[in-house]
């Protein structure tokens, strides 16, 4: 899993599947807060995961790295934990 500044012009994965697409004259369109700028991208390399691609915003990014008890465990760190880089603290 590699984890990656996001390209410009990309947006969140996690507020695209949250609020989806809108219909107008237009056609098809993607829901104005589905439109947030990804600043991390991640890429799956697990076989299992079909090279999965993710992009999340700032706000997504936060949630990804928040736990329900309030602990934070950075990306980079999960990333690091499933190639086996980091062992999970004993609790």
């Amino acid at each position: 899993m590699g984890l990656t500044r996001a390209k410009a012009g990309v947006w969140c994965d996690t507020c695209k599947a949250r609020w989806g697409t809108v219909q107008d004259v237009g056609g098809t369109r993607w829901h104005t807060n589905a439109e947030k700028a990804a600043i991390v991208t991640v890429h799956s390399v697990n076989p299992n995961s079909n090279k999965t691609i993710r992009s999340y915003c700032n706000a997504c990014l936060d949630d990804v790295q928040e736990w329900q008890d309030g602990t934070i465990w950075k990306l980079e760190d999960q990333t690091n934990y499933l190639h086996g880089a980091e062992q999970l603290p004993n609790v």
